[in-house]
């Protein structure tokens, strides 16, 4: 009987997901998929839970796709060619849907190689540490394929236009110093064995924020990308007016009696 291929670790109030396929480098097949996002809607669900990290097993973060067990198991239309479209929309955007949803901070710790859709699933996180010799590889051009599991989302609004476009086209390996000048990770951790400590003391800092507050300043940063000036204002003003409905007064004490 094969081990799960998520392995998940509760130190309440942190969860740590950790991809288990070391022996593939992490690659994701469908059964990884399928178990990272049941066990990501059962850790938001988890009260005791109040931040998730990401990570993964052994020297790699993810390889990204296993080409090789994946395309074997996926439909095909009527002419045979296997249908992508169906992978992402049955297997990685609902992974992407919850966690953008989640309540609950996801932080990524980047552990060694996180390649093609690896790469943007952490970029894609709340908050991303990598270690100093993290790579991110965007090589989807070099088997003929676009930037996906949210990479065509998050690179043209971080990086701007050219960045993203040149990442995608010359199917560029960053490095990690390179990922967080250009703003697509928060901190890189010199030590690749103090990565996961310093992913839990930020975890511990985050899951004191009261959910509400975070739910509310995640949907205020997001919204404000897309929203005009005067909607985004309209925004802000209905999310202060729920969070000073929540825990407001009483952190607010706390704050001045310090």
């Amino acid at each position: 009987m094969s081990l799960p291929p998520i392995r998940v670790t509760c130190e309440p109030p942190i969860a740590i997901l950790s991809l288990d396929r070391p022996e593939k480098l992490n690659a994701m097949d469908i059964p990884l998929l399928a178990e990272l996002r049941k066990k990501l809607v059962e850790t938001i669900a988890d009260e005791a839970i109040g931040a998730i990290i990401l990570t993964g097993e052994g020297v790699a973060f993810s390889a990204g796709a296993d080409l090789a067990a994946t395309l074997d198991n996926l439909p095909r239309d009527a002419q045979g060619e296997i249908d992508l479209a169906c992978l992402l929309r049955e297997y990685y955007n609902p992974i992407l849907h919850t966690m953008q949803s989640s309540p609950k901070p996801v932080i990524a710790a980047v552990n060694g190689v996180a390649a093609g859709g690896a790469s943007s699933l952490a970029f894609m996180a709340d908050l991303t540490l990598a270690a100093r010799s993290a790579r991110f590889s965007q090589a989807f051009v070099r088997v003929g394929l676009i930037p996906d599991v949210g990479g065509s989302w998050i690179l043209p609004r971080t990086l701007g236009w050219q960045h993203a476009l040149g990442t995608a086209l010359l199917g560029c390996t960053l490095s990690a110093d390179e990922a967080f000048a250009k703003g697509l990770i928060w901190s890189v951790v010199d030590d690749r064995q103090q990565l996961l400590n310093t992913a839990r003391q930020l975890a511990l800092q985050l899951a004191s924020i009261p959910p509400v507050t975070f739910a509310a300043i995640k949907q205020g940063l997001r919204s404000g990308m897309q929203k005009s000036f005067d909607a985004q204002l309209d925004l802000e003003a209905e999310l202060q007016g729920a969070c000073g409905r929540a825990e407001f007064h009483a952190l607010a004490n706390r704050f001045l009696q310090r």
